[in-house]
């Protein structure tokens, strides 16, 4: 996909520890950040700004089936409607003809379009076989460790369709207190390289006031063509900067509620 924007979150994350960070723009909001010097790692967003969804290969794969299809119809149609066609007048059959076949193929083309949409997002099976490589949709947990060293358990819900992917999870400390709440403002998944970026909203009880924050998870699969049970990356808060490292693994593909699915995080994560 070709990059329009380009944002560039200057984090390195090193064997020394620590993080580095200059300008950093996030779209309309514009948060700036003016600390030090650019590090050596540099994450860069395409159109992660504008809310954009890399999902090129599942497009393509969309488009593919319905075109294919469209087609068949297509020729089923005008198999058995040619020979109707020498009863009508001849002006008809040359100039009208053909704008009706057009209409025609546009009509079954967004009838089977719609039709196929439906079915994605009603079963699982068609959506993970859609999307490929690319389907992580459901509840995922993990955990991490917070400024202070405690423990921190997280669920995600991935709610996934063919072109857009929306981020919501919550963190508890393991007392079960509350922790944080976040929800993604952006996502974008490169299905080559294995890597899941998204910008998020946060609301913790320090700062009071929500935040902007970045997450970078990268995909640990059997191959290319395989979609990933296990992710491992980071996310960093915009307030402090400071890279949080985490590994999250799907427990269901399915967005159990988060009360069914903290204890499973306290099993698995």
């Amino acid at each position: 996909m070709r990059s329009r924007r380009v944002a560039e979150i200057p984090w390195q994350w090193n064997t020394a520890g620590g993080m580095r960070k200059r300008n950093l723009s996030l779209g309309r909001d514009k948060a700036r950040v003016k600390r030090g010097s650019v590090a050596h790692h540099v994450i860069e967003f395409p159109d992660i700004l504008r809310g954009g969804y890399s999902q090129m290969k599942t497009e393509q794969r969309f488009h593919t089936y319905v075109t294919g299809a469209t087609i068949t119809v297509m020729y089923f149609v005008l198999q058995h409607g040619t020979p109707l066609l020498a009863e009508l007048n001849a002006t008809f059959v040359q100039y009208l003809a053909p704008v009706a076949a057009l209409l025609l193929s546009v009509g079954i083309y967004k009838t089977l379009a719609s039709g196929l949409l439906k079915i994605t997002r009603r079963w699982k099976f068609v959506k993970r076989w859609m999307l490929g490589a690319s389907y992580i949709n459901g509840t995922w947990v993990g955990k991490f460790s917070a400024e202070d060293g405690s423990l921190v358990y997280t669920v995600e819900h991935f709610e996934q369709d063919l072109s857009e992917l929306k981020i919501r999870g919550q963190g508890q400390r393991a007392d079960g207190s509350w922790f944080a709440d976040w929800e993604s403002e952006a996502a974008n998944i490169d299905e080559r390289a294995g890597k899941l970026t998204y910008i998020y909203t946060c609301q913790k009880q320090t700062p009071s006031n929500p935040f902007h924050g970045v997450c970078e998870f990268h995909f640990q699969r059997a191959d290319a063509e395989s979609r990933p049970t296990v992710i491992h990356g980071f996310s960093a808060d915009l307030p402090d900067g400071r890279p949080t490292e985490n590994n999250e693994c799907q427990v269901s593909e399915d967005l159990l509620p988060f009360k069914e699915a903290f204890p499973i995080a306290r099993q698995k994560a």
